[in-house]
């Protein structure tokens, strides 16, 4: 049988814009859902629904070992940017490694939400460090080949050097009124 995440059932849903459908066919009738259908369902929320607390709370259902996984971790980190929770924010991408780019979801590099989240935290030098290291490392990655480019999602492309030029505007837009 597949997972959760991959079910026919789900991506018809998701696909429709039956979200409710969509969550309920990634939870078994009666039974709870899987660590991996977890995540997916705090996803769901976070991004498709706007529920930030209610992505927060999925996530508080996975055992300690099962949030440290990188999939719930690149939620936790997306849900406290939509907070406007930097500092938080820098403490869960910790959690990822130095060079991490999410590949399921494409919210971008560690090191482009980190500069993000020092951007919140009001650390623009900080801010702009980081996305000169995201864009170093597509840049090395774009004439390199390697692998690790292949990990890099679209959503560094531009961005870094937009922050870069403009730094955190969309960011402080958001916050101004913080």
């Amino acid at each position: 049988s597949q997972p959760a995440a991959e079910s026919t059932d789900f991506r018809a849903h998701l696909a429709a814009g039956r979200l409710a459908e969509a969550e309920a066919a990634l939870q078994p009738a009666g039974g709870a859902a899987t660590p991996a259908a977890a995540v997916q369902i705090a996803f769901l929320r976070l991004i498709a629904r706007g529920e930030t607390e209610g992505a927060l709370a999925r996530l508080e259902t996975l055992r300690p070992a099962e949030r440290k996984a990188s999939g719930a971790l690149w939620i936790e980190a997306f849900a406290q940017l939509l907070r406007g929770d930097g500092d938080r924010m820098l403490a869960v991408l910790q959690g990822l490694p130095e060079d991490a780019a999410d590949a399921t979801w494409d919210l971008g590099s560690r090191a482009y939400l980190a500069g993000l989240a020092h951007q919140l935290a009001r650390r623009p030098d900080a801010a702009r460090q980081e996305w000169a290291r995201a864009l170093a490392r597509l840049e090395s990655a774009r004439t390199g080949g390697d692998d690790a480019g292949r990990r890099l999602h679209r959503a560094d492309a531009a961005a870094p050097a937009r922050q870069a030029r403009e730094p955190g505007r969309a960011v402080a837009d958001r916050t101004a009124d913080r």
